[in-house]
């Protein structure tokens, strides 16, 4: 059993971080106000990050790991859901 979580759990990583990415390029090309509007809003938190970490940061790259975070959380809380129920 663990080795089916650990491999949906990695294949949700994985697809999160490439439909992150895909998502991003999407709200650029198609929505170009709202992708300004989140970019500023990721540039205001890696520069509250940047006092903490000691490298920099591509907003482009954390707004592609941000979605990717979130579209993994809700795949794993959706798996465990319909797993559990």
């Amino acid at each position: 059993m663990a080795r089916k979580s650990a491999l949906s759990h990695t294949a949700a990583a994985f697809g999160a971080m490439i439909a992150g990415k895909l998502c991003v390029e999407y709200v650029k090309k198609y929505f170009p106000d709202l992708f300004k509007t989140l970019d500023s809003a990721a540039a205001s938190l890696i520069d509250m990050a940047q006092s903490v970490l000691p490298f920099a940061v591509d907003t482009q790259l954390a707004a592609a790991v941000l979605v990717g975070l979130t579209l993994a959380f809700v795949w794993g809380w959706l798996y465990h859901y319909v797993r559990h129920d």
